[in-house]
């Protein structure tokens, strides 16, 4: 837990790449992922592929033994699994994903496994468009006990 919280102006530059760091931050709270969810983001997307909801067939065919968690549903739970860092933007209007480059599913994520995030600050720019700043975040999503990366990726996020 971060004991004291910096509020820095999105127009700040200087003082938001000064929080620049190849370290990670601790890791946020942890979510359970529960066969529900996995077939519910199915659902949802139509990809109800065996892998994530055929118990049996997993065990005999699967790669893995066992249903797995769709990678992308554990990309969407990234904003809930994130910690409080030392440092919160403040003074903008609004905040959007400008993108979500190099993502990757090392590992899967299994129902009744708990994933939590850890996060660091990679760059920070001016936008091209002259409208506020992007700040680049890699995270890193990984199964609690495992200690194992099951996602990782990097957000650009622009502030005005």
């Amino acid at each position: 837990m971060v004991s004291e919280v910096k509020e820095i102006h999105f127009a700040d530059t200087p003082q938001l790449q000064s929080y620049i760091s190849t370290s990670w931050s601790n890791f946020g709270p942890k979510r359970l992922i529960t066969h529900e969810d996995i077939a519910a983001f199915g659902a949802l997307t139509q990809n109800q592929q065996w892998i994530h909801d055929d118990a049996t067939r997993c065990e005999q065919e699967g790669p893995y033994g066992a249903i797995i968690a769709h990678g992308l549903y554990i990309l969407t739970l990234i904003p809930s699994l994130l910690p409080e860092e030392s440092f919160r933007v403040v003074g903008h209007m609004q905040r959007i994903v400008r993108g979500c480059n190099h993502f990757r599913f090392p590992a899967p994520a299994y129902p009744g496994e708990h994933v939590h995030a850890r996060v660091k600050l990679t760059n920070v720019q001016k936008a091209v468009s002259g409208k506020g700043v992007i700040l680049t975040r890699k995270v890193e999503v990984s199964a609690a006990r495992r200690r194992t990366p099951v996602v990782v990726a990097t957000f650009l996020l622009q502030y005005f």
